[in-house]
Protein backbone atom coordinates (compact mmCIF):
# COMPACT_ATOMS: atom_id res chain seq x y z
CA UNK A 1 0.00 0.00 0.00
CA UNK A 2 3.30 2.31 -0.25
CA UNK A 3 3.29 2.13 3.76
CA UNK A 4 7.22 1.16 5.06
CA UNK A 5 7.55 -2.65 5.51
CA UNK A 6 7.32 -2.23 9.61
CA UNK A 7 4.18 0.21 9.49
CA UNK A 8 2.75 -2.39 6.51
CA UNK A 9 3.23 -4.88 8.88
CA UNK A 10 1.78 -3.16 11.65
CA UNK A 11 -1.61 -2.31 10.20
CA UNK A 12 -2.43 -5.66 8.71
CA UNK A 13 -1.50 -7.75 11.99
CA UNK A 14 -3.61 -5.11 13.79
CA UNK A 15 -6.54 -5.68 10.94
CA UNK A 16 -6.46 -8.98 11.26
CA UNK A 17 -6.30 -9.31 15.12
CA UNK A 18 -9.37 -7.31 14.61
CA UNK A 19 -11.14 -9.41 12.16
CA UNK A 20 -10.56 -12.42 14.37
CA UNK A 21 -12.89 -10.20 17.21
CA UNK A 22 -15.62 -9.87 14.26
CA UNK A 23 -15.57 -13.68 13.73
CA UNK A 24 -15.29 -13.23 9.99
CA UNK A 25 -15.93 -16.60 7.69
CA UNK A 26 -12.32 -15.95 5.67
CA UNK A 27 -9.66 -13.64 5.19
CA UNK A 28 -7.88 -13.77 1.70
CA UNK A 29 -4.24 -12.87 1.74
CA UNK A 30 -2.81 -12.26 -1.56
CA UNK A 31 0.74 -12.04 -2.23
CA UNK A 32 3.06 -9.20 -3.98
CA UNK A 33 3.26 -9.96 -7.49
CA UNK A 34 5.34 -7.33 -9.66
CA UNK A 35 3.91 -7.33 -12.57
CA UNK A 36 0.47 -6.11 -10.90
CA UNK A 37 1.72 -3.37 -8.82
CA UNK A 38 1.56 -0.16 -10.54
CA UNK A 39 4.62 2.33 -10.68
CA UNK A 40 2.82 5.48 -8.63
CA UNK A 41 5.40 7.67 -9.16
CA UNK A 42 4.82 10.96 -10.09
CA UNK A 43 7.15 12.29 -13.42
CA UNK A 44 10.35 14.72 -12.36
CA UNK A 45 11.06 13.54 -9.01
CA UNK A 46 14.09 11.02 -8.36
CA UNK A 47 13.68 7.39 -7.79
CA UNK A 48 12.56 5.50 -5.00
CA UNK A 49 10.41 6.92 -2.00
CA UNK A 50 10.92 10.31 -1.27
CA UNK A 51 9.72 12.13 1.88
CA UNK A 52 9.22 15.82 1.60
CA UNK A 53 9.16 17.45 5.37
CA UNK A 54 8.56 13.95 6.76
CA UNK A 55 5.64 12.98 4.23
CA UNK A 56 5.79 10.23 2.20
CA UNK A 57 5.45 11.02 -1.40
CA UNK A 58 5.80 8.23 -4.07
CA UNK A 59 8.10 9.17 -6.88
CA UNK A 60 9.36 7.57 -10.23
CA UNK A 61 9.61 3.90 -10.02
CA UNK A 62 8.09 3.72 -6.70
CA UNK A 63 5.29 0.87 -5.92
CA UNK A 64 1.81 0.77 -4.56
CA UNK A 65 2.61 -2.70 -2.75
CA UNK A 66 4.98 -3.41 -0.29
CA UNK A 67 6.84 -7.03 -1.00
CA UNK A 68 6.90 -9.42 1.89
CA UNK A 69 5.57 -12.84 2.53
CA UNK A 70 2.14 -12.67 3.42
CA UNK A 71 2.09 -16.10 4.65
CA UNK A 72 4.73 -15.73 6.78
CA UNK A 73 3.78 -12.30 8.64
CA UNK A 74 0.41 -13.04 9.05
CA UNK A 75 -0.50 -16.65 9.42
CA UNK A 76 0.03 -16.29 13.32
CA UNK A 77 -2.18 -13.48 13.47
CA UNK A 78 -5.30 -15.75 11.45
CA UNK A 79 -7.21 -17.89 14.39
CA UNK A 80 -10.87 -18.24 13.42
CA UNK A 81 -11.23 -17.31 10.23
CA UNK A 82 -10.51 -19.80 7.09
CA UNK A 83 -6.93 -18.68 5.57
CA UNK A 84 -7.56 -18.62 1.27
CA UNK A 85 -4.45 -17.30 -0.49
CA UNK A 86 -4.20 -15.93 -3.31
CA UNK A 87 -1.64 -14.67 -6.12
CA UNK A 88 0.97 -16.16 -8.56
CA UNK A 89 0.32 -19.83 -7.25
CA UNK A 90 0.81 -22.88 -9.08
CA UNK A 91 -1.09 -26.22 -8.72
CA UNK A 92 2.00 -28.05 -6.85
CA UNK A 93 2.68 -25.22 -4.81
CA UNK A 94 -0.99 -24.88 -3.80
CA UNK A 95 -0.94 -28.82 -3.08
CA UNK A 96 1.95 -28.52 -0.75
CA UNK A 97 0.39 -25.85 1.15
CA UNK A 98 -2.85 -27.77 1.63
CA UNK A 99 -1.10 -30.76 2.35
CA UNK A 100 0.60 -28.53 5.32
CA UNK A 101 -2.38 -27.15 6.46
CA UNK A 102 -0.48 -23.88 5.99
CA UNK A 103 -3.70 -22.16 4.37
CA UNK A 104 -7.40 -23.95 4.08
CA UNK A 105 -7.66 -22.87 0.46
CA UNK A 106 -5.90 -21.71 -2.87
CA UNK A 107 -7.44 -18.60 -4.84
CA UNK A 108 -6.49 -18.72 -8.42
CA UNK A 109 -6.92 -16.77 -10.67
CA UNK A 110 -5.08 -16.69 -13.29
CA UNK A 111 -4.92 -20.05 -14.36
CA UNK A 112 -8.71 -20.60 -13.90
CA UNK A 113 -8.92 -17.32 -16.41
CA UNK A 114 -6.49 -18.88 -18.90
CA UNK A 115 -7.73 -22.82 -18.75
CA UNK A 116 -11.45 -23.55 -18.22
CA UNK A 117 -10.36 -26.76 -17.81
CA UNK A 118 -8.28 -26.09 -14.46
CA UNK A 119 -10.36 -28.51 -12.23
CA UNK A 120 -10.09 -31.59 -14.42
CA UNK A 121 -6.21 -30.85 -14.87
CA UNK A 122 -5.86 -30.88 -11.12
CA UNK A 123 -7.94 -33.90 -10.85
CA UNK A 124 -5.65 -35.31 -13.46
CA UNK A 125 -2.42 -33.84 -12.34
CA UNK A 126 -2.16 -32.42 -15.60
CA UNK A 127 -0.24 -29.06 -16.11
CA UNK A 128 -1.47 -25.97 -16.74
CA UNK A 129 0.93 -23.87 -18.85
CA UNK A 130 -1.86 -21.87 -21.11
CA UNK A 131 -0.68 -18.34 -21.30
CA UNK A 132 -3.23 -15.42 -20.54
CA UNK A 133 -4.30 -13.22 -23.56
CA UNK A 134 -3.81 -9.80 -22.16
CA UNK A 135 -5.52 -8.01 -24.59
CA UNK A 136 -9.02 -9.69 -23.32
CA UNK A 137 -8.33 -9.27 -19.66
CA UNK A 138 -10.12 -6.29 -17.57
CA UNK A 139 -11.60 -5.08 -20.98
CA UNK A 140 -11.05 -2.56 -23.31
CA UNK A 141 -14.24 -0.20 -25.46
CA UNK A 142 -12.08 -1.66 -28.60
CA UNK A 143 -12.73 -4.98 -28.35
CA UNK A 144 -15.36 -7.82 -28.36
CA UNK A 145 -16.71 -7.98 -24.93
CA UNK A 146 -17.87 -11.90 -25.63
CA UNK A 147 -13.95 -12.99 -26.26
CA UNK A 148 -11.42 -13.56 -23.07
CA UNK A 149 -11.96 -15.47 -20.04
CA UNK A 150 -15.06 -18.44 -21.50
CA UNK A 151 -12.85 -18.90 -24.54
CA UNK A 152 -9.70 -20.80 -24.42
CA UNK A 153 -9.61 -23.60 -25.46
CA UNK A 154 -10.76 -27.04 -23.40
CA UNK A 155 -8.29 -29.48 -23.84
CA UNK A 156 -9.13 -32.00 -21.85
CA UNK A 157 -12.15 -34.01 -23.44
CA UNK A 158 -14.15 -36.40 -21.61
Amino acid sequence: MGMALQETTDTFSYLIQELNRLNVLYITLVRYVESQDPNMGPAGLPHGPCFLQHVYIPCIGARRGTPHDVLATYRQYIKHPYLFLNAGIGIKEANGLLEKRSVDAIVFGRLWISHPDLQMRIERGLPAENPIDWSTVNGRPDLDPRRGYTDYPLEIVE
